[in-house]
């Protein structure tokens, strides 16, 4: 039995010391402290998200990961889908886009919310860990005023054996 509780004790322990290796950092924004609720089974625009980062269709991934975290809070997303003129490039660049497609979308669909952000960190760190490390920020934007109703940032640094992605979709 001392033996059962003196593993019990060092798993323990391990994981605590483990745990306080990932970091995750949230802030405040408009009326982000508060809960920001939408009834069940309505829906909701995932609009583009901006990319400042240095990795390629990183707000692409954000805004999948968004939409399929959303469809299991029982909300119904819609996917926006910018349009981009870039069929000669094997990559298109990251592009700014304007709200108002986005939002006459969103009006003609009678979807009141949108949900759109900004990506500012999404790669591995440099070195020899090389921690995945993800910034995001997420914006609820009301589609007849354009006034942002909810706004939220958070960070996360994983260990080495996580993906950025999974990083990615624990911080969504």
């Amino acid at each position: 039995m001392a033996n059962i509780l003196k593993h019990l004790f060092i798993s323990l322990l391990i994981a605590v010391l483990l745990s306080s290796c990932a970091k995750t950092r949230l802030s405040c924004g408009v009326n982000s402290c508060k809960p920001f609720c939408i009834k069940s089974c309505s829906s909701i625009v995932v609009g583009p998200f901006e990319n400042y980062t240095l990795t390629p269709l990183a707000s692409q991934q954000v805004a999948n990961i968004s939409s399929a975290i959303l469809s299991t809070m029982n909300l119904n997303p819609t996917l926006y889908r910018m349009k981009v003129n870039c069929e000669q490039l094997l990559l298109c660049p990251n592009q700014e886009f304007s709200m108002e497609p986005v939002l006459s979308f969103a009006r003609q669909h009678d979807i009141k919310y949108v949900l759109t952000g900004s990506v500012n960190e999404w790669h591995y760190k440099v070195g020899l860990d090389g921690e995945p490390v993800v910034a995001v920020t997420f914006r609820i934007v009301d589609a007849y005023t354009g006034k942002v109703v909810w706004t939220v940032t958070g960070s996360k640094i994983g260990m080495t054996h996580d993906g950025v992605n999974v990083i990615g979709q624990e911080l969504v």
